[in-house]
C-alpha cells in the first residue's frame, strides 16, 4: 500500500492505494483503499500529514513482508524435514470429498446412521462408512475392493476395514424404506419442494455375473447385455430432478409389472395421495391406467398413436389443430377405453393431447428413410436367414416375407409416414391447457438423464456384489448419491447466470472439478499442513454456493476441513 497524490482540475487529492497483480490482464493494477480528500486540507490540520501517511504505509508493508517471510520459513522447514526424513512423505490428496461430506451433514444423514449404528453396535462408524461409500460412488466409482483401496486418497481420515465395507452394505440395504422417507422429509425442509408431480421410468442394471438367482436374473436388457444377469430399477423423481424413491425388481420382470407395486409403495410407504404420475409409453397399458385411477392418481403418459385414426377418423388432419406457432400445432381429443378387472368393466374416460411439429416431422422422416434404405439393402442381398429373423428391428421392419417371396413392406412404410411429426399424450386431467400437459411430459428427459448419471458417472453397473442384502445396499448408496448430487446442482443453479453458457456446471463438470481439485499435504511431526493448488472458476462457484469465498493457500488440514464443513 502506498500514498498517491492525483491532480483533478488543478486540485490535489490524496488516496491510499494498493497494488495487485491481475492474472487476466497480466499487469499490476491499482485498487483504492481509502480516499483522504484534498491535500491542502490535510496539510492545514497537520503539515507533516503526508510524511506520516507514507511512514505508516512503509511499516504496514514491512509487517506484511515479515508475516509472509515467517510463513515461508515455516513451510520451508516443514518441506525440508519431509524431504530429509524417511518416514515423512509428501502426498497429493483430494479434498473435493469435503463438499459431499458437508451435504451429507446438511441432509442430517450422519445423525440418521449414527442412530442406526446404535442398534447394530458395530466397531466402526456406519455413518462415516456410508458417507465414504456415497462420496466414492460420485467421485471415484469402483468395485468395493478398489473403493476401499483408494480411501487414503481423500483428505478425510477414514478408519474402517475392508470387511466392514461389505458388512455395512448388508446393514445399509435393510434401512431402505426409512432412509427414503427420512431423506424426503429433509429435502422438503430445505427447499420449496413440489411433490404434486412425479416422473417415473425403469431401466436395467446388469451384473458381472452369469449365474441367476431370485433377484439377479436374465431378461430384456436396455444395455443389450443378453448373456448377463440383471435387475430392473424403477425410479421416481420430482420436477427438479431430485429422486423421490426407487424400487429394485428381479431381472426378468416386465416393466409393465413394475408399475402397480411401485404405485402402491408410493401411497402406502410414503403417503403420497394427490399426485400426478408422468411416464413414457413403455408403461402405458390399460391395466396400469386403471390402477392409477383406482389409487386416486392423475396421470400424464405418452400414447401410441399409430392406429389412432381407427378411433378418430380425422386424428391427423392439421385443419383440426390449433396453431401455437407457425411450426407447432396442438389439439385435444376425448378418448374412452374399457377395461375388464375384478369381474367388472371400468371406463377410462380420458383426453388425448395430440401435437404436431414440423421439426419433429423432419426428424421422423430422416429415420424412416434410413430404415427404408436398410430394408432395400437387405432385400437386395437376398439373405433369407437375415430378413426372416423374428427380431422386427432396423430395416427388417419394412420387409414383408411370405415363403420365398420377399418384398418391401409398403403398407407399413405408408402407415409410419402418416404419423411423422405427431406426438400423443394421454391424461385423465380435464379442463387444462394442452400445452401445459405437453410441457410437463417434456420433463421426462430429467429421469432419462438420471439413469445416464447412474450408469455413466456413478458406474452403477456392472454390479460386483452377489448377496441380495449387499445388492440392495449397493442401490441405496446409488440412490443417496444421486439425491446429494442433484441437491448440489440445485444449489448451484441459484448462482447461475443462465445468459452465459459457461456459467452452467453439468454433473460431469462438477464431479471432474471436485475430483481434480487437490492439495499437497505435508505430514509434520504432530500436525498435517497443506499447500492448496490453483482454484478454477468451477470450484470457486461451488464454494460460493456454500457462502465460502475462498480457501487459504496453506495451513492446517483440520482448518481446511473446518472451513468447508462450516465449523469456523
Amino acid at each position: 500500500m502506498f500514498v498517491k497524490i492525483s491532480k483533478v482540475s488543478g486540485v490535489e487529492y490524496v488516496t491510499l492505494v494498493e497494488s495487485k497483480w491481475d492474472k487476466v490482464k497480466k499487469k499490476a493494477v491499482h485498487k483504492v483503499v481509502q480516499r483522504l480528500g484534498r491535500k491542502e486540507d490535510l496539510i492545514a490540520n497537520d503539515p507533516l500529514a503526508i510524511e506520516k501517511l507514507k511512514e505508516e504505509c512503509k511499516k504496514s508493508k514491512a509487517k506484511i513482508s515479515e508475516a509472509n517471510q515467517l510463513v515461508t520459513d515455516v513451510m520451508d522447514s516443514l518441506l525440508h524435514n519431509v524431504l530429509l526424513t524417511d518416514n515423512e512423505t509428501l502426498d497429493t490428496m483430494c479434498y473435493g470429498n469435503l463438499i459431499y461430506r458437508k451435504l451429507f451433514k446438511t441432509l442430517k444423514l450422519d445423525k440418521f446412521f449414527n442412530k442406526v449404528d446404535k442398534s447394530y453396535r458395530t466397531k466402526y462408524s456406519l455413518s462415516e462408512l456410508t458417507e465414504f461409500l456415497v462420496t466414492s460412488r460420485i467421485l471415484r466409482p469402483e468395485s468395493k475392493l478398489q473403493t476401499f483401496n483408494q480411501k487414503e486418497k481423500f483428505i478425510t481420515n477414514y478408519d474402517f476395514s475392508l470387511e466392514s465395507v461389505y458388512r455395512s452394505l448388508e446393514k445399509i440395504g435393510k434401512e431402505k424404506s426409512k432412509v427414503v422417507s427420512y431423506l424426503n422429509k429433509q429435502l422438503s425442509s430445505l427447499y420449496n419442494r413440489d411433490l404434486t408431480h412425479c416422473y417415473y421410468d425403469v431401466t436395467t442394471i446388469y451384473f458381472e455375473s452369469f449365474d441367476a438367482d431370485e433377484l439377479r436374473n436374465f431378461g430384456f436388457s436396455k444395455d443389450l447385455k443378453v448373456n448377463q444377469t440383471q435387475v430392473v430399477l424403477a425410479l421416481a423423481i420430482d420436477n427438479k430432478g431430485i429422486p423421490i424413491t426407487y424400487e429394485v425388481f428381479p431381472g426378468n420382470t416386465n416393466e409393465f409389472k413394475t408399475f402397480l407395486p411401485f404405485l402402491e409403495s408410493l401411497k402406502n410407504n410414503f403417503g403420497f395421495q394427490n399426485i400426478t404420475i408422468i411416464a413414457d409409453k413403455g408403461l402405458n397399458s390399460k391395466n396400469n391406467l386403471l390402477e392409477m385411477k383406482k389409487l386416486g392418481y392423475n396421470y400424464i403418459i405418452t400414447e401410441k398413436i399409430k392406429s389412432l385414426d381407427k378411433k378418430v377418423s380425422d386424428a391427423f388432419d392439421l385443419d383440426t389443430f390449433e396453431s401455437v406457432t407457425d411450426k407447432f400445432f396442438v389439439r385435444k381429443i376425448p378418448v374412452i377405453d374399457y377395461v375388464n378387472s375384478d369381474e367388472k368393466v371400468y371406463a377410462l374416460d380420458d383426453e388425448l393431447v395430440l401435437t404436431y411439429s414440423s421439426e419433429r416431422s423432419k426428424y421422423d422422416l430422416y429415420h424412416i428413410e434410413k430404415l427404408k434404405q436398410k430394408a432395400t439393402k437387405l432385400i437386395e442381398q437376398k439373405n433369407h436367414t437375415t430378413y426372416k429373423s423374428s427380431i422386427n428391428t432396423g430395416g427388417k421392419k419394412y420387409i414383408s416375407s411370405k415363403v420365398e417371396n420377399v418384398e418391401f413392406n409398403q403398407k407399413q412404410y405408408d402407415k409410419d409416414l402418416k404419423t411423422i411429426g405427431f406426438y400423443g399424450i394421454r391424461t385423465n386431467i380435464k379442463e387444462i391447457d394442452p400445452m401445459k400437459i405437453y410441457k410437463q411430459l417434456r420433463g421426462l428427459w430429467k429421469i432419462e438423464e438420471s439413469f445416464r448419471v447412474l450408469k455413466t458417472n456413478f458406474e452403477a453397473r456392472p454390479v460386483y456384489v452377489w448377496k441380495k442384502e449387499s445388492i440392495l445396499g449397493h442401490f441405496l448408496i446409488c440412490y443417496i448419491s444421486l439425491v446429494i448430487q442433484r441437491y448440489l446442482e440445485l444449489l448451484l443453479k441459484e448462482t447461475v447466470n443462465f445468459e452465459k453458457d459457461d456459467q452452467y456446471l453439468t454433473t460431469s463438470k462438477i464431479i471432474k472439478t471436485l475430483n481434480e481439485k487437490a492439495t499437497v499435504v505435508i505430514w509434520g511431526e504432530d500436525k498435517e499442513h497443506f499447500l492448496r493448488l490453483k482454484m478454477d472458476e468451477g470450484l470457486t462457484r461451488i464454494l460460493k454456493a456454500f457462502n465460502i469465498n475462498s480457501l487459504p493457500k496453506y495451513g492446517k488440514v483440520e482448518n481446511l476441513s473446518s472451513i468447508i464443513l462450516g465449523k469456523r
